[in-house]
């Protein structure tokens, strides 16, 4: 069952792109979660408090990266942050070093949590469109960048297989026809999938089912609608699966609106 605080509708604005999301405004306490996303998040008044495990202390937090399918719940309670997604096999989330740490939450330094509240709070007392929301974003990340290393490159035959997949709608292939696709056993394929990307396909599919929720709500559709889209069974399908990757339910994400496509 729900908390009352993970169905309460987040009022903040919330952009997405492919690999990509922001959101800025009032946060309200989730659920125990994990996504496939690396995730910022920055108090912009003050502190919020985060724990990786149930029954555990809470510690209280500034500005801390999240690392990608770490598990963690977030109590807010209303305060202002600015949370940021990233898909890690992508360039931004490629070279965020403190998600690579194997540290399941790692703290920001506070003078780049000082430097990150200056930046998004002198664009969030206006009203963001999608251009000024897409320069604010890169801002951000080229600030998080500063404490990065160069990761290397996805293995081509794993790009390959990840640009057909992001390519389908709905209908995602199977391990076996990319595999086939791109010249490798299954056995061969799975492994590499899971060893690049740091997840099993069949999880990573789930993760773009989701993703196309979001693109779907963002075109104007339904819960309904959208979580036929994307492929799950039903809505209540959609509301198990979105809480237990997000710890909260579809009806309390805000408003979506699409990022500009990253410049390469």
């Amino acid at each position: 069952m729900a908390s009352t605080s993970s169905r309460q509708r987040w009022p903040g604005r919330f952009f997405v792109d492919v690999g990509r999301a922001l959101y800025i405004g009032p946060a309200f306490d989730t659920s125990l979660h994990a996504h496939h996303a690396i995730q910022v998040c920055v108090g912009l008044n003050g502190s919020f408090r985060l724990r990786c495990r149930t029954r555990t202390p809470w510690k209280r937090y500034a500005g801390v990266v999240i690392g990608a399918d770490q598990p963690h719940e977030l109590a807010a309670g209303g305060q202002p942050v600015a949370l940021l997604y990233v898909e890690p096999e992508g360039d931004d989330g490629r070279v965020l070093g403190p998600a690579r740490s194997g540290v399941p939450a790692g703290r920001l330094p506070q003078s780049l949590v000082i430097s990150l509240r200056a930046a998004i709070g002198q664009r969030a007392a206006t009203n963001l469109d999608a251009a000024e929301a897409t320069r604010l974003f890169g801002d951000v990340m080229e600030r998080l960048g500063l404490m990065a290393g160069v990761r290397a490159p996805l293995d081509p035959r794993v790009a390959a297989a990840l640009r057909m997949v992001r390519s389908a709608r709905g209908v995602y292939a199977s391990s076996a026809d990319l595999a086939r696709a791109v010249g490798l056993s299954v056995g061969r394929f799975r492994h590499l999938f899971a060893g690049e990307i740091g997840m099993s396909y069949r999880r990573y599919i789930l993760w773009l089912r989701l993703y196309a929720v979001l693109d779907e709500l963002l075109r104007g559709a339904s819960l309904t609608t959208a979580a036929h889209a994307a492929g799950f069974a039903d809505s209540a399908h959609l509301t198990r699966t979105f809480r237990r990757m997000f710890g909260i339910v579809p009806s309390a994400v805000p408003e979506v609106m699409r990022l500009l496509p990253a410049a390469r």
